[in-house]
């Protein structure tokens, strides 16, 4: 259906990227062909008649061209001046104030006395900004309380139509204006008297955020409840201003933690120094460049880890079963849990504690005996032959300590002239010395 001749229709001018979906390129047509039927229905045919155009035609449209009805009189150019050489003679039914109600279109502030006007005189939603003239009805012409809601049609009354410091809270009654009353923008500052609005003038619920345009809410202190927001810029955030309280602090030098009794848990700070944490555990984390202090450190909450403490290294393998002369038979697992520690304070530097499938040391089978510095005691294997450092020095002297050439029983006699001139009878087993004779 058009909106012509009753309005002007308005068009959406699709983008060159929109789809002809966004806005209906069908619709579109369809809108246009109503639009244009009904221009040619309201101009009919030829409309221009002997002009050029129809602008044309209306500028030289005579008076002799309307046909004589009774909502189309008129007065011809003589009459006119007949009727303006007329003098005004009082006819005796008129007083001044009717008269100059008559010539003028709409009411000013000196043609009600004080205080006349009361909502008895208005019917509802008579009086609109059309009838009132700019500015002149103040206070003085209105009865206190006596205009509410109903006697003003909805944004009929502007700015402008108040006059500056007009209307305070004695003129308004209690919860009669709500925000449909008012156009958007119609009030400033300039038309309500400083103090005149409290709360018992506003309707619960009326004035919202599109009412409301502030550059800072730096006067409000309050509990906000729950807030939701896009970004927030702080100097400061803290989950309690109370310090005697378990609270988490961000400000510009970093984010903090603080406990009613152990005072500060941990600290992050913003200018790249080491954080610090009271006590807890890090998980799947990667440290870079820094240096941990705690009492305890392992690699993982579940078994198997590794465990470091003041008293050394340990691989923990499960948990500590029972020990002998404390735990009884079949009410648990024997063994310490722990399948060997390094640097032990109670225990050899290396200890392995538990039987596997493995061997307990895995030494490198060397080609040659090491040249470096040695110390005795240093052990190394050499093509398969376990060999122990005896002197120290650069390179240190290596004795074989066993070969797999001495397994099983062997005999040996062996000259000392220790003691005299004698022959020794020596009985390895296994490349251990077991007897001597």
């Amino acid at each position: 259906m058009a909106d012509y001749p009753a309005a002007v229709k308005t068009f959406t001018n699709p983008a060159k990227t929109d789809l002809q979906t966004s806005p209906s390129h069908a619709e579109q047509h369809g809108d246009a062909n109503d639009e244009i039927t009904a221009i040619q229905t309201t101009l009919g045919v030829n409309p221009q008649g002997a002009f050029d155009t129809v602008d044309e035609r209306i500028i030289n449209l005579k008076t002799t061209d309307i046909a004589e009805d009774i909502d189309a009189r008129y007065v011809l150019d003589a009459e006119k001046v007949v009727i303006e050489n007329t003098s005004n003679i009082n006819t005796g039914d008129e007083t001044s104030l009717s008269i100059r109600l008559k010539l003028l279109p709409f009411v000013i502030g000196d043609n009600i006395g004080s205080g006349v006007i009361t909502g008895n005189e208005l019917a509802a939603n008579t009086i609109t900004a059309a009838n009132i003239y700019a500015g002149t009805i103040t206070s003085n012409e209105i009865a206190s309380g006596t205009i509410t809601a109903t006697q003003i049609a909805a944004h009929s009354i502007t700015g402008q139509e108040i006059a500056a410091d007009a209307i305070d809270s004695s003129h308004i009654s209690s919860n009669t204006i709500t925000a449909d009353m008012i156009q958007a923008d119609a009030i400033t500052t300039t038309a309500i008297q400083a103090g005149a609005v409290t709360a018992d003038q506003i309707q619960a619920g009326a004035i919202n955020a599109q009412h409301i345009s502030v550059s800072s809410l730096e006067a409000i202190s309050a509990n906000l409840g729950n807030v939701t927001s896009g970004t927030i810029t702080a100097a400061t955030l803290q989950t309690s201003a109370d310090p005697t309280k378990n609270r988490v602090v961000i400000d510009q030098n970093g984010l903090y933690g603080w406990d009613d009794t152990l005072g500060n848990t941990f600290s992050i700070p913003t200018d790249g120094s080491a954080p610090t944490f009271a006590n807890g555990t890090i998980i799947s984390a990667t440290i870079i460049d820094t240096t941990i202090i705690s009492n305890d450190f392992r690699t993982s909450n579940n078994i198997p880890h590794i465990e470091i403490t003041d008293a050394g290294v340990s691989l923990v393998t499960g948990a500590a079963g029972g020990v002998y002369d404390t735990d009884v038979y079949d009410t648990g697992v024997y063994g310490p849990g722990v399948a060997g520690t390094l640097a032990k304070t109670s225990k050899p530097f290396v200890d392995i504690e538990t039987e596997s499938t493995l061997a307990d040391i895995r030494l490198y089978n060397r080609s040659t005996e090491p040249s470096g510095a040695a110390d005795i005691g240093d052990v190394a294997c050499v093509l398969g032959t376990l060999r122990l450092c005896t002197t120290a020095g650069t390179p240190g002297t290596y004795k074989t300590v066993a070969t797999l050439g001495l397994s099983g029983t062997k005999t040996y006699y062996v000259a000392d002239s220790s003691g005299g001139a004698v022959t020794r009878k020596l009985t390895f087993t296994d490349g251990i010395l077991t007897a001597e004779t």
